[in-house]
């Protein structure tokens, strides 16, 4: 089975808290033609820089009918801005056209499968599964997207038609699970020759090692940016090698294909720091 939402699925039920003090359950919806559920976050840059996009696409549809509900699930001791008060803060600074649910337990986020901030699931007028994914291309900077795939589902589904791109790849931060906080602090930086083993690094780690890497490495660190955000989820298995001013890293990731593990060649980048 695979661990997020597929097409077709019906959308699970919650009873969740929102910003503006009531709680909400699936079924308070029901009078909706459609439902945008995404999960979504106070601190993601992915989020932030995309916020103004989705705004614009819920209000764009809200008079055809369509819902939009925020959830964030992301864990209050990663990142203390993620808790229950900022996202009264934020819902109250930028008064967006959602509904905004905390799931502090993240059952509801495991429930969806969500992986990343932002995640997009859109449920038809049954509450079956018609588009999961991400919402433009470019959602850090949308002023690069060449795509809305979220407005695209949405006006296909309501003109009728078949969704021509049902799933699409989130792009964006990833969910913040309990107990993978900062827990493993990666103090490696450069400096004198040097050899890591094979390293599982989370998200956290990984924005570690980058914040250790100075100018000398900055293609290495565009190289993993780019494969972080838009080639595998987290975690990866990473080595390092330090050596008269070159540094190798070797990435190896996990495949999840219906979450059955395959491992797939070692990539490697290098860049020269001398």
């Amino acid at each position: 089975m695979a661990f997020t939402l597929e097409i077709g699925a019906k959308a699970p039920d919650f009873i969740l808290p929102a910003t503006d003090g009531n709680n909400y359950r699936l079924s308070d919806f029901a009078g909706y033609e459609v439902l945008v559920i995404f999960f979504t976050c106070n601190h993601c840059p992915y989020v932030i820089g995309s916020d103004e996009v989705t705004r614009q696409t819920a209000e764009k549809f809200k008079l055809h009918g369509v819902k939009f509900v925020g959830i964030n699930s992301n864990s209050k001791y990663t990142y203390p801005t993620d808790d229950f008060p900022h996202m009264v803060h934020r819902m109250e600074e930028q008064q967006f056209p959602w509904i905004y649910l905390y799931d502090e337990s993240q059952d509801i986020a495991r429930k969806y499968g969500a992986l990343r901030t932002p995640h997009f699931y859109v449920f038809d007028k049954d509450r079956q599964l018609i588009y999961t994914g991400r919402g433009v291309d470019n959602p850090r900077d949308t002023s690069k997207m060449t795509v809305n795939d979220l407005e695209r589902a949405l006006e296909e589904h309501l003109a009728g038609k078949t969704i021509t791109v049902p799933m699409t790849n989130p792009i964006g931060c990833n969910v913040k699970w309990e107990g993978k906080d900062k827990t493993k602090p990666m103090w490696w930086g450069p400096g004198s020759n040097q050899i890591l083993s094979w390293y599982d690094l989370d998200e956290f780690n990984f924005h570690r090692m980058l914040e250790g890497l100075n100018q000398g490495y900055k293609a290495i660190v565009d190289e993993l940016e780019f494969f972080i955000h838009y080639e595998a989820p987290f975690p990866y298995k990473l080595k390092f090698v330090v050596e008269n001013g070159n540094l190798d890293v070797k990435i190896r990731y996990d495949v999840e294909k219906e979450f059955i593990g395959s491992w797939l060649e070692p990539k490697w980048f290098r860049t020269n720091c001398s």
